[in-house]
């Protein structure tokens, strides 16, 4: 009779963890990318002053449970937005989100994008 029961509640935290579609994972340590090749900003010959690579963000994604658990920061990529920069001089960006190209289950959605911009310094 344990065994059975036992065996009945597995199943049911199973069937509870596979359909659950309110499940919410955040995923830190994504490498922002700052999208300045064939672009405007290198087109005026600007660049990032300091580490361009430095940056990092942690995004909140919803789902099923199965889905967004095993999701890593490979599979969301994090780029600043540059449409504002005119010419040299500080920028607060604002970061987008995406799910990466190629990934296998994309059954999830962003809900969130920590921080939301960064500040960055172009210059000649």
């Amino acid at each position: 009779m344990i065994l059975l029961s036992l065996v009945a509640a597995i199943i049911f935290w199973l069937v509870l963890t596979v359909t659950e579609s309110d499940s919410e994972n955040t995923i830190s340590g994504i490498n922002v990318s700052i999208p300045i090749e064939n672009s405007v900003v290198s087109d005026m010959g600007l660049d990032v002053i300091g580490n361009k690579e430095g940056y990092k963000a942690a995004v909140t994604v919803k789902g099923p449970a199965y889905v967004v658990g095993a999701l890593t920061p490979d599979d969301i990529a994090v780029t600043a937005a540059i449409s504002n920069v005119t010419t040299s001089g500080n920028y607060e960006l604002e970061l987008r989100a995406a799910k990466q190209a190629g990934n296998v289950n994309n059954e999830f959605e962003i809900a969130s994008i920590s921080p939301s911009s960064i500040m960055v310094t172009f210059d000649y």
